[in-house]
This record gives structure tokens, C-alpha cells and sequence, in this order.
């Protein structure tokens, strides 16, 4: 078990690697524009000369969704190998989300880590079928599963219907980034000035306050009550990356809040309306400009608080999902859901820097994907905490 355990952490280590040097390839593609590559080998950072210009393949006929996709698939690669990489067709899986990855822009030598990795883990489920071995198999990346062995804490019933009822209304009431859904069945979209922001919040201030996204502030309150009721669900599935991974979900909330400029673009709007001389006029807009520079709704780049904090989060939604798939708890479609959602938030978090055009599609898909994955945990944890018995193995339904 000692030298199978190590063979375990090796093709996970493996796997991950690939996964994020395949992805690593995507912004250069990204870079290179909405146009049609000149052959299937391509360059996906030209630039590179002292590495070749990282030469990869794409049957892709466009550099900047082949970008994109390399992203994704290589995000995919490296959570399948902490995840998933021995179980049963685990190892390949991950050999066809590599070949994948190949076809997409992924570079040529990360794909061929992943295959690798990938013929590490089907060995080792091959190992343990002939051994015979009736035991819990283990993920020494991303958790442990019992078939039968999780149980599901009594005490903790209050904390699971709290985290049910947050998950529920984040997903259907307080939904984050609203005020671009005003924006989409309005046709209205938020000022791009100091001035028309402040007379925004005078006028309107109810559109003002949700275009600055201050129903977000109660949506990340929401989904920290729900990071919480994770912690408490999937502790015994692996308790180590739980506590990371609460960990910087609530450090992503926090540094929102700490971002958020709703309550001080109110503020200096209600100063600047009260203001009497041109002076005192102009040490607002001065400030209001200050603030947004901070983080502005409006603009195409936040505050790098703003991306700081949906990194960590996203991030964080990847640990867990991942754990998920090594509980008996939730339900595989629940964990797929939250490592798409996940994968979407960390490619725009990625991609932004190097093409914003991208990004309605990946937060569209990403916001669509997080109510799913919210309202799935919502029914999951209100199942735990109306259950009677919490005391026996909680199978998912």
C-alpha cells in the first residue's frame, strides 16, 4: 500500500502539471486574435523563439477559441489527475481529456504528461483489481471515499438547513453580477463617468446600487454560510483540502467586501448633491474617481480586488467539487457542475488580461452553471438536515 500510495501522489503530480502547462498555451493563442491558423501546427506564443514558439496543434480553425479551449481542457486535466486519476476508467478518462487537450492548442509535450499520468492510473486500478483488494479506494490529491464509510454528522442539522437555504436564495434571489442582467433585458448599461454614476445614484438610486453590484455583497455573504455547511458535510471525505479550501473561499468574500465601491460611490453622490461651490464639487469627482479605480462595474477591468477574489473563489468551488467526487454525500452530477462552473471562472479570470471580448461568454456560462450547482447543494443539504438518522453512510439519491 506504501509504494502504491506513492505511485498514487506521482501520477496525480504528473497530471496536474500537464494539465496547467497545457493550459498555459491559451493566452498566447488567445493573443494571436480572431483569426484562422495557416496549418494544424501552430505557435501558440511566437514570441517564446528560445522555446520555439511553443509549438502545438489545433483542428481548431480559429487561434482565439483554440486559446480558450486550451484553457479549459488543460484546468480539466489537472483537477481529473488530483481527483480522479486511479479509480476505476479514471486513468482513461484523463488519457482522453490529454488527446483532447492536444487537439485543441494544449502544446505537444503537456498532452503527452497527461497521457502518461493517465496510463499510471489505469495500471494502478489494474494493481488493485488483481490483488483483489476489498478496501475504500483512496485519492491522496483530493480526498478519500468509503463506499459505505461516510457518515454525516447529526449535530450540525441546523448549520445544513442554513447552508440549503443560502445556497437556494444566492442561486434564485441574490444572483451574482445582476446588474449585467439589467443590462442584457434592459438595454440600459451602467455610466462610464464619475459624474454619471453620482447622478445615477441620485436620480435612480436603486439601479445605481445594483449596476455596482451590491446584491453581490449578500450573495458572497450567502454562499460563505454555504462554504461552511460544505466544511462540515465533506470534512471526512478529506478534511485537509476542505479547510483550504473553505479557507480561501471565505478569504475570497472577504476581499470582496473589503473591494466592493457601492457604499462609497453612495456616500460621495449624496456629498456631491449636498456640495455648494465648484471646489468642493471637484474634491468629489476627484474621490469618486479614486474609488473606481478601485473597482468600476462600468469598465472592462476591475480593481484587482475584484479578480483577487473571484480567483480564490474559484479556486475554492474546484477543491470542493473535486472532494465531491470522492464522497458518497453528493452526487457526481453536483460535482461535475461545480468543476465546470469553476473552470469557467478560472479561464476569465485568466483570459481578461489578454482578451476581454471573451468575457461574457465565460461569465455567462460560469454564472449559468453556479445557480445550477447552488440550487444542487441547496436540495442536497436540505436533505441532510430534515434526515432523521444522520448516523449510518448518507448515500446520495
Amino acid at each position: 500500500m506504501r509504494t502504491l500510495s506513492k505511485t498514487r501522489v506521482a501520477a496525480s503530480i504528473i497530471g496536474i502539471f500537464a494539465g496547467l502547462g497545457g493550459a498555459s498555451h491559451g493566452p498566447g493563442e488567445i493573443l494571436q486574435g480572431n483569426v484562422a491558423p495557416t496549418d494544424v501546427m501552430i505557435k501558440a506564443w511566437p514570441s517564446l523563439t528560445a522555446l520555439g514558439g511553443e509549438p502545438a496543434m489545433t483542428i481548431i480553425p480559429n487561434f482565439m477559441v483554440t486559446g480558450v479551449l486550451a484553457i479549459i481542457f488543460g484546468v480539466l486535466v489537472a483537477a481529473w489527475a488530483g481527483a480522479y486519476v486511479e479509480t476505476k476508467m479514471g486513468g482513461l478518462f484523463l488519457i482522453l481529456l490529454s488527446i483532447i487537450m492536444l487537439l485543441v492548442g494544449g502544446g505537444i509535450v503537456p498532452p503527452f504528461f497527461g497521457i502518461a499520468a493517465g496510463i499510471i492510473g489505469a495500471l494502478i486500478n489494474r494493481n488493485a483489481a488483481k490483488q483483489g483488494a476489498d478496501i475504500t479506494k483512496t485519492s491522496i490529491v483530493f480526498g478519500t471515499k468509503g463506499k459505505n464509510s461516510e457518515t454525516v454528522d447529526p449535530s450540525w442539522k441546523n448549520l445544513y438547513r442554513v447552508g440549503a437555504a443560502a445556497a437556494l436564495i444566492a442561486a434564485l434571489v441574490f444572483r451574482r453580477n445582476i446588474g449585467a442582467e439589467i443590462t442584457l433585458f434592459t438595454g440600459q448599461a451602467p455610466p462610464n463617468t464619475v459624474v454619471g454614476w453620482f447622478t445615477l445614484l441620485h436620480d435612480n438610486s436603486l439601479l445605481g446600487l445594483s449596476f455596482l453590484n451590491v446584491f453581490d455583497i449578500v450573495d458572497y455573504a450567502l454562499v460563505g454560510l454555504m462554504f461552511l455547511a460544505l466544511y462540515v458535510a465533506l470534512r471526512r471525505t478529506n478534511k485537509s483540502f476542505m479547510f483550504i479550501a473553505t479557507a480561501l473561499g471565505l478569504a475570497g468574500i472577504v476581499v470582496y467586501f473589503i473591494s466592493n465601491t457601492t457604499f462609497s460611490m453612495l456616500s460621495l453622490s449624496n456629498q456631491y448633491a449636498g456640495a455648494t461651490t465648484d471646489a468642493q464639487r471637484s474634491m468629489f469627482l476627484v474621490a469618486g474617481q479614486a474609488v473606481l479605480a478601485n473597482g468600476n462595474p462600468g469598465a472592462i477591468y476591475q480593481g484587482t480586488g475584484i479578480y483577487t477574489s473571484f480567483f480564490f473563489l474559484a479556486v475554492a468551488g474546484l477543491i470542493i467539487s473535486a472532494v465531491m467526487l470522492r464522497s458518497n454525500i453528493f452526487s457526481k452530477v453536483t460535482a461535475y457542475v461545480g468543476i465546470l462552473a469553476s473552470a469557467f471562472d478560472l479561464a476569465y479570470c485568466i483570459t481578461l488580461a489578454f482578451l476581454p471580448a471573451t468575457d461574457v461568454f465565460l461569465l455567462s456560462a460560469s454564472g449559468l452553471l453556479l445557480m445550477i450547482w447552488h440550487i444542487l447543494i441547496g436540495r442536497r443539504l436540505y436533505q441532510l438536515g430534515r434526515s432523521r438518522q444522520n448516523m449510518g453512510a448518507l448515500t446520495h439519491d
